[in-house]
């Protein structure tokens, strides 16, 4: 997987949950997935530019899960819901996952259970250093790649702002989840979601 400069992507959580209940109901229309949701406007906008920014990033999200996945996502309360969004983030955004993998992860298993603004700068000048795609993105992207880290982990309920840090948080997820999540998906996501 390939890093992308997620400089224009949000969460959309209503969003991907609104085409996880459609799919559910008719998993044909993922043929014909951009008509279906322009038709219905599913992705509650306004504008052709907005339809397209929200139906790219959803669209690559729904297209990278099983049908289980999908169906889980359309019926379950929306803590889960956020859970399952930035498992499908993570599952098509690799700086998201890197981030969660070695970052995250690490420090949990640490005891170490706060972010600091360090620690973000940190990991993104270890990934300059390590890749040239991240490297030639200009410091402004990368400021705002951060910001979009966070924000996805604070909507996903892995990390809460706190005074100058951030607390991490560890999901309570059921077992019938893990189940589905461990028949159907990437061992390697859920390991690092969680840690």
């Amino acid at each position: 997987m390939k890093y992308r400069a997620i400089t224009s992507e949000n969460f959309y959580l209503t969003e991907i949950r609104n085409v996880a209940r459609a799919l559910t109901k008719d998993w044909s229309i993922k043929e014909n997935l951009k008509e279906f949701l322009l038709d219905e406007n599913l992705l509650d906008t306004e504008t052709e530019s907005n339809f397209n920014k929200k139906f790219l990033s959803i669209s690559k999200r729904i297209n990278g899960l099983s049908k289980e996945f999908v169906e889980l996502m359309s019926m379950e309360d929306s803590d889960i819901g956020r859970f399952l969004n930035l498992y499908a983030i993570c599952h098509c955004e690799r700086i998201i996952f890197e981030f969660m993998n070695e970052v995250i992860s690490n420090k949990y298993r640490a005891a170490d259970y706060y972010l600091f603004e360090t620690d973000f700068k940190e990991f993104m000048i270890q990934k300059s250093e390590e890749d040239d795609t991240v490297n030639f993105w200009s410091e402004a992207s990368k400021k705002k790649i951060l910001v979009k880290i966070k924000n996805f982990l604070i909507e996903g309920n892995f990390l809460r702002k706190e005074e100058d840090h951030y607390r991490i948080i560890k999901p309570i997820i059921p077992n019938y989840i893990l189940n589905i999540l461990e028949q159907f998906g990437e061992k390697e996501i859920l390991k690092a979601m969680l840690y």
